[in-house]
């Protein structure tokens, strides 16, 4: 079965699909909901070679298809996030598109996310580290190539491919390229304007392309990265030049 998403409960809508499940109290819960494109894609497996790319012992019968979020786009009106799993995209897509559906239940992720703290690091100022909470990791403030001041980043980031990207990361004590979960963790679709991205957590974030560590299995001169221009998902070339983000576990 697919939907369409418009959120307003008609006839052939996720949303009026949400309702008669939450009616009929499926396994005993009437809390079911549309998932955040951030839980969606949490249980993505990007390590696996066969579509489609998640867990079939537990999600069996999973189309290889486009899956509908809550998430609206708030950059087009409209339009919703999907998550595709076959390939692991991420898409802005027209409400009125049909789409497979998967439900979740449980409350989303909230309250207080980022603190901030000083790690030497080059010419970085006080304050320079993101601690996100959320996830244990801590992450520059600044794309590389780019210094914290102490309230913002200053110059220019420095454009890598891949494997310079990989190599530059490798060189920098304790600090590693994010793999892609870690990164699309950063992603703020609620962002209209701007870069998708907490603008008090890293402000004067660039709107760039911005790489992970994790390849895309499917065509081994292409890895995956992430446009931080809208929060859309994609494989680029490995030889494409853009920018470096850099993480590290909390210690």
């Amino acid at each position: 079965m697919t939907y369409t998403n418009y959120g307003d409960g008609t006839s052939g809508d996720a949303s009026e699909y949400v309702t008669r499940i939450n009616q009929l109290a499926l396994c005993g819960y009437t809390d079911w909901r549309l998932p955040t494109r951030q839980e969606l894609m949490n249980i993505f497996d990007f390590g696996r070679i066969t579509s489609p790319g998640i867990d079939t012992t537990w999600f069996l019968n999973t189309a290889a298809a486009d899956h509908w979020t809550g998430d609206l786009d708030k950059r087009h009106s409209a339009s919703a996030w999907d998550v595709n799993f076959e390939f692991g995209w991420s898409t802005s897509r027209a409400q009125t598109a049909r789409k497979a559906v998967r439900l979740v239940r449980g409350s989303s992720t909230n309250g207080p996310r980022f603190t901030y703290s000083t790690v030497a690091y080059l010419d970085d100022g006080a304050n320079n580290v993101v601690n996100d909470i959320w996830t244990g990791l801590q992450w520059r403030r600044c794309e590389q190539g780019r210094v914290w001041t102490g309230s913002v980043c200053t110059g220019a980031p420095i454009s890598m491919d891949l494997d310079e990207a990989l190599n530059h990361a490798r060189a920098q004590s304790g600090w590693r390229l994010p793999n892609f979960k870690e990164l699309v963790s950063l992603v703020d679709l609620s962002v209209s304007t701007g870069a998708s991205i907490d603008a008090g957590a890293f402000p004067g974030a660039r709107t760039d392309v911005v790489w992970s560590s994790t390849p895309y299995l499917g065509n081994v001169r292409t890895s995956r990265g992430i446009s931080f221009f809208d929060g859309a998902v994609r494989a680029y070339p490995r030889s494409f030049d853009t920018s470096v983000r850099l993480v590290r576990s909390s210690p």
